[in-house]
């Protein structure tokens, strides 16, 4: 019934509360209280709307006849029905299906109780005996308890209410052994109570400095793929691996329009030794456009940034520490370094089990691309030890492999965030944030580092921060960030229930009032 009682217009009826109560028992003596029976199905549902309720079984289609229970509507509906069912009846309020009968003594009260029992059977309302009690000094009515000496509340669900001048006591004292928001909300709900309980503990916990250093990682931010290049060789991404126990290195070389792949091996990871390997490179293959790599000190360094500008290269590092921006040449890394551990199981050589496996990766099909990264580069099949045609036909390259391209790329970015629980950032430039500390110590370090930083610019979750001490600027991807929250003060009632929270400066939290 969900989408049907959204279509559904509901009546507006008044079910009766406490205050409306009051004024009726207050010279009561005794009480008795009545229980209808499968209530909501004593009205019958007219034929135009039986349709709506239909529900599937394995014996066939069945509908309803009667008001079912899950109808949005059916309270106030069988409120207002009840209500002029015992309109002429003294000494009786219902509040649903439940009828409180109630007199100045005995005689009143069961002349009251008979009447009413008469007018139920006179309408064929069933009640349920159990649930039935009669003659009472006291009974239970609508969360209160109902007797001779008045209306009071019940003892179960009572709670003190803080005034506003003790709250930050209350909440600090909460908050000792630093719980989470939910278990902070749940230890106040059992014992107290003022308006917007629930917010201010949330927002103590969102403000206290050591939970958010020891705090576990931000969500990250939704997946941006890389757009496809106009054609191969144009935007390319390297990467280091190793060392392995022979002590060598393997540079890795991955063309992201066609998911070409070369690799390099070496003793030695200087800035001059990386050099020499891709001018290696670019004498057969041509200067790319833009190289993209990690923030190693070889990448980084002035005569790695020298090189790339004279060959009128762009070079992009990565974030540090997140090494995902280079997602596809991290993904080759796993994938030889698979290959590599397979080589020692069988004995092999690994130099020679890694040139079988690139003879293998560049003649292969790419789940994405749907052809071989040697097609696409080389315009032509790699010769290997399968039997091939010899006629081989030139590849029409464009369109089908973009479109292929796109469409596994959205659905892959669709899973990952889901599965990541990705959120957009929303830190935006002035804010102040803690950084992940990214060398712990021990079990005891803390997650993230006690000085603030200022969020100088913020693009895509690219993040450039500056130490608030010691003015030093630094780059971190959003997931290594937490925002610092400030100070919270609980407002009075009245400004309390605006929503609104200030700092020890007095300042509006502006993510309040967006």
């Amino acid at each position: 019934m969900r989408r049907a009682n959204t279509a559904i217009q509901r009546e507006n009826h008044p079910l009766p509360t406490i205050e409306e109560l009051l004024p009726k028992v207050r010279e009561a003596k005794i009480f008795s209280k009545l229980d209808i029976r499968d209530a909501f199905h004593h009205i019958e549902l007219h034929t135009d709307s039986r349709h709506i309720t239909t529900f599937i079984t394995s014996k066939g289609l069945y509908r309803y006849k009667r008001m079912m229970f899950g109808i949005s509507c059916a309270p106030e509906i069988f409120q207002k029905t009840l209500e002029r069912i015992l309109l002429g009846c003294e000494g009786v309020i219902n509040f649903i299906d439940d009828i409180l009968i109630f007199g100045k003594d005995l005689l009143e009260h069961d002349l009251r109780l008979k009447k009413v029992l008469a007018v139920l059977e006179e309408n064929n309302m069933m009640l349920r005996e159990d649930k039935c009690i009669y003659r009472m000094k006291k009974v239970h009515f609508l969360g209160h308890e109902l007797s001779e000496l008045g209306v009071k509340p019940l003892d179960k669900g009572t709670k003190i209410v803080i005034p506003t001048k003790l709250r930050k006591r209350v909440l600090e004292a909460a908050h000792e052994g630093h719980p989470g928001i939910v278990a902070m909300k749940s230890r106040l709900r059992t014992k107290v109570w003022w308006p917007k309980c629930d917010k201010d503990a949330e927002n103590i916990c969102k403000a206290c400095k050591g939970c958010i250093l020891v705090s576990a990682p931000s969500a990250p931010n939704p997946l941006k793929r890389r757009n496809l290049p106009s054609e191969p060789w144009v935007d390319i991404a390297i990467d280091l691996m190793g060392p392995l126990p022979s002590g060598d290195y393997i540079l890795v070389v991955v063309d992201y329009y066609t998911r070409y792949k070369e690799v390099k091996t070496c003793r030695t990871i200087t800035s001059s030794e990386i050099i020499e390997m891709l001018k290696e490179i670019f004498s057969r293959l041509g200067n790319p456009v833009s190289l993209t790599s990690d923030n190693g000190r070889q990448f980084s360094s002035e005569d790695f940034k020298s090189f790339c500008a004279e060959r009128n290269i762009r070079l992009y590092n990565n974030i540090p520490y997140w090494p995902k921006q280079n997602g596809e040449v991290e993904r080759q890394n796993r994938d030889i370094l698979k290959r590599l551990k397979i080589s020692q199981v069988e004995k092999k050589n690994w130099k020679e089990a890694l040139q079988e496996y690139m003879v293998m990766y560049n003649s292969t099909p790419h789940t994405v691309t749907g052809k071989t990264p040697a097609e696409l580069f080389f315009r032509r099949q790699f010769r290997d030890k399968l039997p091939m045609l010899q006629d081989i036909t030139h590849l029409s390259e464009g369109l089908e492999m973009r479109d292929r391209d796109k469409e596994l790329k959205e659905k892959g970015k669709e899973y990952a965030d889901r599965k990541r629980g990705a959120t957009n950032c929303e830190l935006e430039v002035g804010d102040k944030v803690y950084v992940k500390n990214m060398t712990k110590q021990n079990k005891l370090s803390l997650n993230y580092e006690p000085e603030t930083h200022t969020v100088e610019a913020n693009k895509g979750g690219d993040v450039i921060l500056r130490n608030d001490e010691t003015g030093q600027q630094i780059r971190r991807n959003v997931v290594h960030l937490k925002r610092v929250e400030g100070q919270w003060k609980v407002l009075d009632d009245e400004n309390n229930a605006s929503g609104t929270q200030t700092n020890d400066n007095g300042d509006v939290n502006q993510s309040q009032l967006e």
